[in-house]
């Protein structure tokens, strides 16, 4: 379970960024990686409090120490998954306030993600390529936001 817990970790840790399904809020930056860096935690406590523990309990036996670390472990994975579950609920837009993802920009701006790509290849809007998906930039949205207008949804055609 350390092991599972501290790959999905490191991966958002090497990301940058993790999506909070729950909230429709996908977390980038410092915060994404400190929560991927408490994912890890109970993995880097059971390593170094193994080490810290078997050598300073000469004569001890097994099952003392893998139950001194055991306590450590648990502890880590209280606050590890507790700090996690703590940044991922309080999580929200204003916590990435420079750069926004294409399906945050179009809410954001309250046009739609086709509409967005449109504006980006048309030159309107500048955007910034993060890992194969468009990232805008805040300032670049509010200046669009009240000038573009999206058309109306047409409804079904009647005879």
């Amino acid at each position: 379970m350390d092991f599972i817990l501290g790959f999905i970790g490191l991966v958002i840790l090497i990301k940058g960024s993790v999506r909070i399904p729950f909230k429709n809020v996908t977390v980038s930056s410092d915060r994404a990686r400190g929560m991927g860096c408490l994912l890890m935690l109970p993995v880097v406590v059971g390593l170094v409090m193994g080490f810290i523990v078997g050598a300073s309990s000469r004569g001890a036996s097994v099952s003392t120490i893998v139950s001194r670390v055991m306590v450590w472990v648990l502890l880590a994975y209280a606050v590890g998954i507790g700090g996690f579950i703590l940044l991922a609920v309080t999580a929200s837009e204003s916590d990435y306030p420079d750069w926004l993802p294409l399906d945050q920009a179009a809410r954001y701006t309250q046009l739609s993600p086709q509409k967005i790509l449109d504006l980006i290849s048309n030159g309107t809007l500048k955007a910034a390529a993060d890992g194969g998906k468009y990232v805008i930039e805040r300032r670049a949205l509010d200046r669009i936001k009240d000038t573009v207008e999206e058309l109306p949804k047409m409804g079904p055609i009647t005879d």
